[in-house]
């Protein structure tokens, strides 16, 4: 999992909810309806609706459809964009006392579990 104070930070380039408006600025621009927009691209209209509502998930599959929808590369959807933290001070405190590092520490804990809430959430 990632750990938020490494001197560099990795993070997806795009978030599911990124593509989720891409590909509804892709049908707006498009003039189509949504069924013929799904049909353009072999989808089923339920599949093309959840993934501009962000519901759907995101398999293998989902990303070839998407990077058709997109043109844009299956390697580019799935690559990171890093943040070069070193410039970043870690050594005040917070107004409780702790220092900066625990609060790092207890937020790596706490987005370990909302990413692993969400990796076994059931719609």
């Amino acid at each position: 999992m990632a750990v938020v104070m490494e001197s560099v930070s990795r993070r997806p380039k795009y978030t599911k909810f990124e593509i989720a408006s891409m590909i509804q600025n892709q049908l707006r621009d498009s003039g189509l309806s949504l069924v013929q927009f799904a049909e353009q691209f072999e989808l089923s209209s339920d599949t093309l609706k959840s993934l501009i509502e962000g519901t759907r998930s995101l398999t293998p599959r989902m990303y070839k459809c998407i990077s058709y929808i997109l043109n844009i590369s299956v390697e580019e959807l799935l690559s990171y964009e890093e943040d070069d933290l070193s410039g970043l001070s870690f050594r005040s405190t917070s107004k409780d006392g702790d220092s900066i590092n625990d609060v790092f520490e207890k937020a790596n804990e706490l987005f370990d579990e909302m990413i692993m809430l969400r990796k076994y959430s059931v719609r």
